[in-house]
Protein backbone atom coordinates (compact mmCIF):
# COMPACT_ATOMS: atom_id res chain seq x y z
CA UNK A 1 0.00 0.00 0.00
CA UNK A 2 3.11 2.93 1.20
CA UNK A 3 4.32 2.26 -2.38
CA UNK A 4 0.78 2.47 -4.68
CA UNK A 5 0.12 5.66 -2.04
CA UNK A 6 3.42 7.25 -2.56
CA UNK A 7 2.24 6.91 -6.51
CA UNK A 8 -0.62 8.63 -6.01
CA UNK A 9 0.23 11.58 -3.80
CA UNK A 10 3.26 12.30 -6.21
CA UNK A 11 1.15 12.14 -9.48
CA UNK A 12 -1.20 14.41 -7.75
CA UNK A 13 1.34 17.17 -6.58
CA UNK A 14 3.31 16.87 -10.19
CA UNK A 15 -0.46 16.96 -12.05
CA UNK A 16 -0.94 20.59 -9.92
CA UNK A 17 2.27 21.78 -10.35
CA UNK A 18 1.52 21.72 -14.63
CA UNK A 19 -1.08 24.89 -12.96
CA UNK A 20 1.56 26.13 -10.79
CA UNK A 21 -0.88 25.47 -8.32
CA UNK A 22 0.88 24.01 -4.94
CA UNK A 23 -2.17 21.67 -2.39
CA UNK A 24 -3.38 21.77 0.98
CA UNK A 25 -4.00 18.81 2.59
CA UNK A 26 -8.11 18.39 2.01
CA UNK A 27 -6.96 19.58 -1.61
CA UNK A 28 -4.67 16.66 -2.29
CA UNK A 29 -6.64 14.30 -0.64
CA UNK A 30 -9.54 15.18 -2.61
CA UNK A 31 -7.57 15.02 -5.82
CA UNK A 32 -5.75 12.10 -5.00
CA UNK A 33 -4.93 9.71 -8.19
CA UNK A 34 -6.13 6.64 -7.39
CA UNK A 35 -8.51 3.60 -8.48
CA UNK A 36 -10.07 3.36 -4.63
CA UNK A 37 -10.67 5.26 -1.04
CA UNK A 38 -8.00 5.45 1.18
CA UNK A 39 -8.50 6.80 4.35
CA UNK A 40 -7.34 10.52 5.23
CA UNK A 41 -5.43 9.23 8.06
CA UNK A 42 -3.29 7.21 6.09
CA UNK A 43 -2.44 9.74 3.50
CA UNK A 44 -1.70 12.19 5.78
CA UNK A 45 0.44 9.98 8.36
CA UNK A 46 2.59 9.18 4.96
CA UNK A 47 2.87 12.60 4.19
CA UNK A 48 4.46 13.35 7.54
CA UNK A 49 7.08 10.75 7.03
CA UNK A 50 8.43 12.91 4.45
CA UNK A 51 9.89 12.38 0.88
CA UNK A 52 12.33 14.76 -1.03
CA UNK A 53 10.72 15.63 -3.88
CA UNK A 54 7.52 16.60 -2.36
CA UNK A 55 7.94 19.24 0.36
CA UNK A 56 5.39 21.13 2.77
CA UNK A 57 5.53 24.93 3.81
CA UNK A 58 3.03 27.57 4.44
CA UNK A 59 0.23 25.08 4.82
CA UNK A 60 0.87 23.79 1.22
CA UNK A 61 2.47 21.10 -0.44
CA UNK A 62 4.40 21.47 -4.23
CA UNK A 63 7.44 19.67 -5.80
CA UNK A 64 10.93 20.33 -4.47
CA UNK A 65 12.60 23.60 -5.76
CA UNK A 66 8.44 24.69 -6.94
CA UNK A 67 8.41 27.32 -2.89
CA UNK A 68 7.71 30.21 -5.54
CA UNK A 69 4.51 29.05 -6.41
CA UNK A 70 2.98 29.64 -2.87
CA UNK A 71 3.25 33.10 -3.84
CA UNK A 72 1.50 33.09 -7.04
CA UNK A 73 -0.91 30.91 -6.20
CA UNK A 74 -2.38 33.80 -3.34
CA UNK A 75 -2.06 36.55 -5.76
CA UNK A 76 -4.28 34.24 -8.05
CA UNK A 77 -6.67 33.40 -5.52
CA UNK A 78 -6.72 37.42 -5.10
CA UNK A 79 -7.32 37.83 -8.99
CA UNK A 80 -9.99 35.42 -8.96
CA UNK A 81 -12.08 36.44 -6.45
CA UNK A 82 -13.12 39.34 -8.65
CA UNK A 83 -13.73 37.68 -11.81
CA UNK A 84 -15.52 34.86 -9.57
CA UNK A 85 -18.18 37.66 -8.83
CA UNK A 86 -17.88 38.51 -12.25
CA UNK A 87 -18.88 35.04 -13.46
CA UNK A 88 -21.78 35.03 -11.18
CA UNK A 89 -23.42 38.22 -12.04
CA UNK A 90 -23.59 36.70 -15.56
CA UNK A 91 -24.63 33.60 -14.94
CA UNK A 92 -27.40 35.05 -13.41
CA UNK A 93 -28.97 36.34 -16.54
CA UNK A 94 -27.63 33.39 -18.66
CA UNK A 95 -29.51 31.28 -16.48
CA UNK A 96 -32.99 32.89 -17.73
CA UNK A 97 -32.32 31.54 -21.24
CA UNK A 98 -34.99 29.24 -21.84
CA UNK A 99 -33.86 25.35 -22.13
CA UNK A 100 -30.83 25.97 -19.68
CA UNK A 101 -30.32 22.59 -17.26
CA UNK A 102 -27.11 23.69 -15.64
CA UNK A 103 -24.53 25.90 -15.55
CA UNK A 104 -20.59 25.64 -14.13
CA UNK A 105 -18.12 27.49 -14.02
CA UNK A 106 -14.82 25.05 -15.49
CA UNK A 107 -11.25 25.91 -15.82
CA UNK A 108 -8.75 27.84 -13.79
CA UNK A 109 -11.45 29.88 -12.43
CA UNK A 110 -13.04 27.02 -10.55
CA UNK A 111 -10.28 26.60 -8.38
CA UNK A 112 -9.57 30.12 -8.09
CA UNK A 113 -6.31 30.26 -10.03
CA UNK A 114 -6.45 33.09 -12.61
CA UNK A 115 -4.23 35.66 -13.87
CA UNK A 116 -5.76 38.84 -14.26
CA UNK A 117 -6.41 38.24 -17.86
CA UNK A 118 -8.13 35.36 -18.04
CA UNK A 119 -11.25 34.54 -19.45
CA UNK A 120 -14.23 32.96 -17.99
CA UNK A 121 -14.70 29.12 -19.01
CA UNK A 122 -18.25 27.93 -18.76
CA UNK A 123 -20.13 24.25 -19.19
CA UNK A 124 -23.51 24.23 -20.21
CA UNK A 125 -25.94 21.36 -20.30
CA UNK A 126 -29.20 21.77 -21.88
CA UNK A 127 -32.76 20.71 -22.48
CA UNK A 128 -33.23 18.06 -25.45
CA UNK A 129 -33.44 19.47 -28.59
CA UNK A 130 -32.75 23.08 -27.18
CA UNK A 131 -28.61 22.89 -27.02
CA UNK A 132 -28.23 25.31 -30.38
CA UNK A 133 -31.24 27.71 -29.85
CA UNK A 134 -29.42 28.30 -26.15
CA UNK A 135 -25.97 28.93 -27.60
CA UNK A 136 -27.22 30.87 -30.17
CA UNK A 137 -29.19 32.94 -27.39
CA UNK A 138 -26.57 32.74 -25.10
CA UNK A 139 -23.70 34.28 -28.19
CA UNK A 140 -25.89 37.15 -28.95
CA UNK A 141 -26.25 38.16 -25.39
CA UNK A 142 -22.80 37.67 -24.72
CA UNK A 143 -22.01 39.99 -27.94
CA UNK A 144 -24.40 42.38 -27.10
CA UNK A 145 -22.70 42.90 -23.64
CA UNK A 146 -19.24 42.50 -25.34
CA UNK A 147 -18.24 39.78 -23.35
CA UNK A 148 -18.36 36.80 -25.72
CA UNK A 149 -15.08 35.54 -26.04
CA UNK A 150 -13.41 34.87 -29.37
CA UNK A 151 -11.02 33.45 -31.50
CA UNK A 152 -9.40 36.74 -32.72
CA UNK A 153 -9.53 38.32 -28.89
CA UNK A 154 -6.07 39.00 -28.12
CA UNK A 155 -7.14 40.48 -24.51
CA UNK A 156 -9.75 38.00 -22.85
CA UNK A 157 -10.23 39.71 -19.84
CA UNK A 158 -13.29 38.84 -17.83
CA UNK A 159 -14.99 37.56 -21.19
CA UNK A 160 -17.09 34.20 -21.45
CA UNK A 161 -15.74 31.30 -22.94
CA UNK A 162 -18.60 28.95 -23.72
CA UNK A 163 -16.40 25.77 -24.37
CA UNK A 164 -18.54 22.71 -23.27
CA UNK A 165 -22.10 22.34 -24.18
CA UNK A 166 -24.13 18.76 -23.84
CA UNK A 167 -27.94 18.16 -23.99
CA UNK A 168 -29.28 16.27 -21.32
CA UNK A 169 -29.90 13.18 -23.93
CA UNK A 170 -26.22 13.02 -23.95
CA UNK A 171 -24.39 13.21 -21.03
CA UNK A 172 -22.17 10.52 -21.04
CA UNK A 173 -18.62 11.47 -22.04
CA UNK A 174 -17.91 9.70 -25.04
CA UNK A 175 -14.87 6.80 -24.98
CA UNK A 176 -12.33 8.36 -26.72
CA UNK A 177 -12.52 11.43 -23.82
CA UNK A 178 -12.23 9.78 -20.69
CA UNK A 179 -9.13 10.62 -19.34
CA UNK A 180 -7.32 11.95 -16.27
CA UNK A 181 -7.74 15.40 -17.40
CA UNK A 182 -11.28 14.91 -18.36
CA UNK A 183 -11.96 13.74 -14.52
CA UNK A 184 -10.51 16.52 -12.92
CA UNK A 185 -12.62 18.69 -15.39
CA UNK A 186 -15.89 17.17 -14.31
CA UNK A 187 -14.40 17.06 -10.69
CA UNK A 188 -13.48 20.75 -10.33
CA UNK A 189 -16.23 22.04 -12.35
CA UNK A 190 -18.37 24.47 -10.10
CA UNK A 191 -21.84 24.26 -10.59
CA UNK A 192 -23.87 27.65 -10.21
CA UNK A 193 -27.19 26.34 -12.05
CA UNK A 194 -28.64 23.21 -11.30
CA UNK A 195 -31.99 22.53 -12.45
CA UNK A 196 -34.34 19.36 -12.16
CA UNK A 197 -31.64 17.20 -10.89
CA UNK A 198 -28.97 18.02 -13.68
CA UNK A 199 -26.11 17.45 -12.51
CA UNK A 200 -26.82 14.46 -10.44
CA UNK A 201 -27.89 12.54 -13.94
CA UNK A 202 -24.26 13.92 -15.44
CA UNK A 203 -22.24 12.43 -12.53
CA UNK A 204 -24.47 9.78 -12.80
CA UNK A 205 -23.81 8.70 -16.32
CA UNK A 206 -20.33 9.59 -15.98
CA UNK A 207 -19.00 7.29 -13.13
CA UNK A 208 -15.77 6.23 -15.04
CA UNK A 209 -14.46 9.43 -13.63
CA UNK A 210 -14.44 7.60 -10.14
CA UNK A 211 -11.70 5.12 -11.41
CA UNK A 212 -9.33 8.19 -11.64
CA UNK A 213 -10.85 10.25 -8.57
CA UNK A 214 -12.46 8.32 -6.34
CA UNK A 215 -12.25 11.31 -3.56
CA UNK A 216 -13.32 14.04 -5.65
CA UNK A 217 -15.95 12.19 -8.37
CA UNK A 218 -19.14 12.36 -5.99
CA UNK A 219 -21.67 9.16 -5.81
CA UNK A 220 -24.79 9.96 -7.24
CA UNK A 221 -27.76 8.00 -8.65
CA UNK A 222 -29.58 8.67 -11.99
CA UNK A 223 -33.01 10.36 -11.57
CA UNK A 224 -35.91 10.53 -13.63
CA UNK A 225 -37.01 14.27 -15.13
CA UNK A 226 -39.27 14.24 -17.64
CA UNK A 227 -38.24 17.11 -20.97
CA UNK A 228 -40.03 20.13 -20.92
CA UNK A 229 -43.15 20.14 -23.49
CA UNK A 230 -40.90 23.10 -25.40
CA UNK A 231 -38.59 20.77 -25.93
CA UNK A 232 -40.59 18.34 -28.14
CA UNK A 233 -41.71 21.47 -30.18
CA UNK A 234 -38.40 23.24 -30.25
CA UNK A 235 -36.67 20.19 -32.63
CA UNK A 236 -37.02 21.69 -36.04
CA UNK A 237 -36.03 25.23 -34.80
CA UNK A 238 -33.23 23.31 -33.00
CA UNK A 239 -31.74 21.24 -36.21
CA UNK A 240 -31.96 24.54 -38.29
CA UNK A 241 -29.73 26.63 -35.88
CA UNK A 242 -27.60 23.85 -35.57
CA UNK A 243 -27.35 23.31 -39.63
CA UNK A 244 -26.59 27.36 -40.07
CA UNK A 245 -24.29 27.08 -37.10
CA UNK A 246 -22.32 24.38 -38.10
CA UNK A 247 -22.08 26.00 -41.76
CA UNK A 248 -20.92 29.45 -39.94
CA UNK A 249 -18.18 27.50 -38.10
CA UNK A 250 -17.15 24.94 -40.68
CA UNK A 251 -14.16 26.47 -42.04
CA UNK A 252 -12.92 27.51 -38.64
CA UNK A 253 -13.00 23.97 -36.93
CA UNK A 254 -9.80 23.25 -36.48
CA UNK A 255 -9.93 20.53 -33.34
CA UNK A 256 -13.38 21.11 -31.92
CA UNK A 257 -16.20 18.38 -31.95
CA UNK A 258 -19.25 19.24 -32.70
CA UNK A 259 -23.02 17.43 -32.99
CA UNK A 260 -26.41 17.84 -32.66
CA UNK A 261 -26.15 17.50 -29.21
CA UNK A 262 -22.65 18.20 -28.03
CA UNK A 263 -20.30 21.05 -28.53
CA UNK A 264 -16.84 20.85 -27.20
CA UNK A 265 -14.82 24.24 -28.40
CA UNK A 266 -11.46 23.69 -27.58
CA UNK A 267 -9.24 24.65 -30.90
CA UNK A 268 -5.59 24.15 -28.51
CA UNK A 269 -5.00 20.16 -27.20
CA UNK A 270 -5.12 21.07 -23.87
CA UNK A 271 -5.20 17.59 -22.94
CA UNK A 272 -2.06 16.69 -24.93
CA UNK A 273 -0.64 19.37 -23.41
CA UNK A 274 -1.11 18.46 -20.19
CA UNK A 275 0.04 14.86 -20.67
CA UNK A 276 3.43 16.00 -21.93
CA UNK A 277 4.09 18.53 -18.86
CA UNK A 278 2.83 15.44 -16.69
CA UNK A 279 5.62 13.13 -18.40
CA UNK A 280 8.32 16.03 -18.00
CA UNK A 281 7.52 16.33 -14.57
CA UNK A 282 7.24 12.78 -13.91
CA UNK A 283 11.15 12.10 -15.67
CA UNK A 284 12.98 10.37 -13.62
CA UNK A 285 10.32 8.52 -11.66
CA UNK A 286 9.31 5.92 -14.10
CA UNK A 287 9.08 3.05 -11.80
CA UNK A 288 7.24 4.73 -9.57
CA UNK A 289 4.36 5.72 -11.45
CA UNK A 290 2.22 2.86 -13.34
CA UNK A 291 2.09 2.91 -17.55
CA UNK A 292 1.06 5.96 -19.13
CA UNK A 293 -2.73 4.31 -20.08
CA UNK A 294 -3.66 3.87 -16.19
CA UNK A 295 -2.83 7.50 -16.51
CA UNK A 296 -4.67 9.00 -18.90
CA UNK A 297 -7.56 6.42 -20.43
CA UNK A 298 -10.22 4.48 -18.37
CA UNK A 299 -9.72 0.80 -18.70
CA UNK A 300 -12.48 -0.19 -17.18
CA UNK A 301 -15.47 -1.98 -19.40
CA UNK A 302 -18.05 0.86 -20.16
CA UNK A 303 -21.97 -0.09 -20.28
CA UNK A 304 -22.88 0.99 -23.57
CA UNK A 305 -26.14 2.09 -22.27
CA UNK A 306 -23.62 4.96 -20.84
CA UNK A 307 -21.88 5.94 -24.30
CA UNK A 308 -24.17 8.32 -26.62
CA UNK A 309 -22.23 10.07 -28.97
CA UNK A 310 -23.97 12.45 -31.18
CA UNK A 311 -23.14 12.02 -34.99
CA UNK A 312 -23.47 15.65 -36.86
Amino acid sequence: MDNKLSTAIFLTVCYADIFDFPLTFDELYARLVTNEQIPRKRVFNHLEKGKKQILYREGYYYLSGRAQLIKKRRERNINSEQKYDTALSIIKYLSFIPGIRLIGISGSLAVKNCDKSDDIDLFIITEKNMLWIVRFIMVCLLFLFNRKRSTEDKKAQDKICTNMFLSIDSLAISVKKRSLYMAYEIGLMKVIVNKKNTYENFISKNRWAQHFLPHLIPSAKAKQTRSSIVSVVSQPVNNLLFYFQYLYMKKRITREKIGRTFAFFHPIDRENEVQIKLKKRTQGYEKLLPGNTELVKSKKKIESDQVQIASI
